[in-house]
């Protein structure tokens, strides 16, 4: 597998603690991190879709263990967040198997029901390492999980919409540099990877230097 056909989860020992959480975040500030050691500056910048608020954006696959392990915490970071930051998941799209669960993750949203797949999914592909890389496997999932009649599901699955979507967050994810997951991407110019962070407390520490280093050059 070369490139990012497949983006890695990242394995190492990670430390949930929530004291640390909110000592790391609080302390964000005071703390200066090392470009090309702490985060990575993308030698071309992307795209952001309202240049007057700071983006964030997770890339995440429903199968990595650790992806799913963040969530909580990312879920709580999430909410401390100022009015003129936005966040926004993005899930790996780099093969076969990924792409059908991208589509799970579009389709939910379409269909109004991503607060009961979100966990569903997780739980199933890193947790329980269900086979549902194919989309018939993934339908029958989705109906079992959320009562939304197959032909309805299927019809959303197969739609331009999803399917532009899907391939919209592949090509990002190429324009982030992103080879591992979780990755956070800061303002479309920053990467925080997770293994050069060292724990899910020190990833959101720096999340949160450099939302406030774009916010320091904003007018």
């Amino acid at each position: 597998m070369g490139g990012i056909a497949l983006l890695k989860p990242v394995f190492g020992r990670f430390v949930f603690v929530g004291l640390l959480l909110l000592t790391c975040v609080t302390q964000a500030q005071e703390v200066t991190f090392v470009a090309g050691k702490d985060y990575k500056i993308l030698s071309t910048p992307a795209p952001v879709a309202d240049p007057s608020r700071i983006e964030v954006v997770e890339v995440f696959w429903y199968g990595c263990p650790h992806c799913r392990n963040l969530n909580p915490l990312i879920t709580q970071w999430e909410k401390q967040l100022a009015d003129n930051v936005s966040f926004e998941l993005l899930p790996s799209a780099g093969n076969r198997a990924s792409r059908v669960h991208a589509k799970a993750f579009y389709a939910a949203r379409a269909l109004g029901v991503k607060d009961t797949m979100h966990d569903a999914l997780f739980n199933a592909l890193a947790l329980d390492k269900k086979p549902l890389g194919t989309e018939d496997r993934m339908i029958e999932f989705f109906v079992a999980q959320t009562g939304v009649d197959e032909s309805t599901v299927r019809k959303v699955f197969d739609s331009v919409g999803i399917q532009t979507r899907v391939e919209a967050a592949y090509k990002r994810a190429i324009a982030y540099q992103a080879q591992y997951v979780p990755a956070l991407v800061i303002n479309g110019k920053y990467r925080v990877d997770s293994g050069d962070a060292g724990s899910f407390p020190r990833m959101l520490a720096i999340a949160d230097y450099l939302i406030d280093k774009e916010r320091q050059q904003k007018p």
